[in-house]
């Protein structure tokens, strides 16, 4: 359980959620690398939502592919939740009347 065994189980298949197959596939020290990531992510794109910035059509889409990854798949079917979440995380909001040009 500390590092993970597998994200199959035997006669089972996959655990079909996100963060079930993080927990089974890497274990506690993989969620210790994941999940504040992911919480980082969502933040983000709830101040995105809230402000209605530019960013806010790929809050939305990865909202959709976060809620979409606690359904259905295991955790390496879920390109668009990657992809969503990379550009979340690289791309912060900013306070009211920051630019990123100095």
């Amino acid at each position: 359980p500390i590092i993970g065994d597998a994200s199959l189980v035997k006669g089972l298949g996959y655990a079909h959620n996100i963060i079930v197959d993080v927990l089974m596939s890497t274990g506690i020290l993989g969620a210790m690398l994941f999940f504040p990531v992911l919480v980082v992510a969502l933040q983000v794109a709830a101040s995105h939502m809230k402000t209605m910035s530019q960013h806010t059509w790929v809050s939305c889409c990865f909202v959709v592919a976060f809620t979409s990854s606690l359904f259905s798949f295991g955790v390496y079917f879920h390109s668009s939740f990657w992809c969503f979440l990379g550009i979340i995380v690289s791309r912060p909001s900013l306070p009211p009347g920051k630019s990123r040009r100095g």
